[in-house]
């Protein structure tokens, strides 16, 4: 967010211009009223942000609202939704944005770099502005993305606070007392998600029901992980074991992703479904046995739904009961009144399965939405547990040993290695 008349100073500013977006200049007063009404604020002075703080906060919004093409009046949009048979099946679809109100960091406990000191330190990237060779490649051996993100956040922002300092290191020094153990954590790390980009994905109606389900078991993994580091953390037993119970293993299709035996009318259309395949073999059987001829079939086909094809040397057998839809080059097709009732009943099903497959996974994301604040603490913690193994483990590969860390400007190596 850069102020209009600053925006020729930069050098790249001719490169940029075709690609930046202006948007309108909103006064103190309006960003007031806008994170008022969205965090659902008693009153103004529940903001303790400067003016400019504000202005800022505001503009994020106006932002999302932009680019993910979603209302931040009352913090939802609504989307009316799958209408089944006679109507009697309307979900009325929310987004819930989960954002809760920004808070002032303090930086009084960490080392401030510019640009040009972190890049000659080759922090995150070499002189020659590669990740290889850099403190970040030769650190990184995080197994989620979460724990990435903390790295690289941990490397660009050290702490100078020596009761901090010592706090990290007693971390590190618990995961490395037990290689089996830090083995073990780190493996399961690996079946961690990035709940964050979870989260925010259900949140705007973009995950699928495979994600919602990879989300549960991350979630049945750290609270496992918790608690073998004896950790204490909020465990939503009965929302994850429903999520697992409802979705399939391989969810990836658009229709079939809820299991059998989950709910009762979704099941009784399944049937239904079932009992077609039965009704199209007796009616097949029947055809050939009316009309004496051996090879002819009745196959699914996108345009038509299930018809009837036989060689087109056989036209002279079928009676009129034999309705002509198609003349291909050596195959005939044909429909009847009964082929006609399945297809139309088929077609309804099928709606109606996944109208109802997708409002059950809409109420279990909006069940899930309804545990944001658990979810963001995983991400929270599944980054921390992650960063520590991390430096525990690195250590462990390289021979690192446990500084003492002093406030005096003493600055002592005994063996070390550059």
């Amino acid at each position: 967010l850069i102020i209009q008349d600053f925006l020729p100073r930069f050098p790249e500013y001719d490169a940029w211009k075709q690609n930046i977006t202006l948007v309108q200049d909103i006064s103190i007063a309006q960003a007031e009223r806008k994170l008022q009404q969205f965090f659902h604020l008693h009153s103004r002075e529940s903001l303790a942000y400067d003016p400019h703080e504000t202005v800022a906060i505001s503009m994020v919004l106006d932002y999302i609202a932009m680019t993910q093409k979603i209302s931040l009046s009352g913090q939802t949009i609504s989307d009316a939704a799958s209408s089944a048979v006679s109507g009697s099946i309307q979900t009325m679809l929310q987004i819930t944005l989960q954002i809760t109100l920004p808070k002032r960091k303090s930086n009084e406990k960490e080392l401030q770099m510019d640009k040009f000191t972190r890049r000659n330190l080759e922090v995150t990237k070499t002189l020659q502005n590669l990740h290889y060779g850099s403190l970040l490649w030769l650190l990184d051996e995080t197994k989620t993305s979460q724990g990435g993100r903390a790295l690289f956040t941990c490397l660009n922002s050290p702490i100078r606070d020596i009761d901090e300092l010592n706090k990290r290191q007693d971390k590190i020094a618990y995961f490395m007392q037990d290689k089996a153990k830090l083995s073990k954590i780190r493996e399961i790390l690996k079946e961690v998600p990035d709940f964050e980009r979870m989260l925010a994905k259900i949140a705007l109606k973009r995950s699928s029901p495979i994600e919602l389900r990879n989300l549960a078991l991350g979630m049945r993994n750290f609270a496992y992980l918790a608690k073998l580091i004896d950790q204490q953390i909020a465990y939503p037993a009965e929302l994850i074991e429903q999520v697992l119970a409802a979705i399939e293993e391989d969810a990836t299709q658009e229709k079939g992703y809820i299991k059998q035996g989950f709910d009762s009318q979704l099941d009784e259309w399944r049937d239904f479904e079932i009992q077609v395949d039965r009704q199209i073999l007796a009616l097949q059987e029947e055809y050939k046995s009316s009309t004496k001829i051996a090879n002819l079939r009745i196959k699914f086909n996108g345009n038509f739904g299930y018809i009837i094809e036989i060689n087109s040397n056989h036209k002279d057998k079928l009676s009129y009961a034999f309705v002509f839809r198609q003349d291909l080059k050596n195959v005939a097709r044909y429909t009847t009144q009964a082929l006609e009732t399945i297809n139309v009943k088929l077609a309804q099903s099928t709606e109606l399965i996944m109208a109802r497959e997708k409002q059950i996974f809409e109420m279990l994301c909006q069940q899930v939405l309804a545990t944001a604040a658990q979810i963001n603490s995983y991400a929270t913690e599944s980054a921390q547990v992650d960063l520590y193994a991390n430096f525990a483990a690195v250590s462990l590969e390289n021979g690192y040993v446990r500084p003492v860390m002093t406030n005096d400007n003493k600055f002592e190596i005994v063996g070390g290695r550059h």
